[in-house]
């Protein structure tokens, strides 16, 4: 449980433990995408992971943020060979 700010407006959300990692992780280098392997060692540093698994958070993230956002916006883009990395956000310390 928390809060988050989407569109300007602070949201209450109930991200689990993975994806609010996730989260935390993209905007802390939001500057840059991030490769599979630096997400899943953050993710899964004392844990078994499966093939899939990283997938499935970013999926039950996007499906907890997405759908709450004016125009539909994408927030975490991935571009194969490159990595993951948030967009369409507004940071004035960036």
């Amino acid at each position: 449980a928390g809060y988050i700010w989407l569109d300007r407006k602070r949201q209450p959300t109930q991200l689990t433990k993975l994806p609010r990692k996730l989260l935390e992780f993209l905007w802390e280098n939001r500057t840059r995408y991030v490769s599979k392997d630096e997400v899943e060692r953050v993710l899964y540093a004392y844990g078994e992971r499966t093939p899939d698994a990283l997938y499935k958070v970013v999926k039950r993230l996007r499906k907890q943020i997405e759908p709450r956002l004016v125009n539909s916006k994408n927030y975490i883009d991935f571009v194969e060979g490159h990595g993951y990395r948030l967009q369409n956000f507004e940071d004035s310390s960036v």
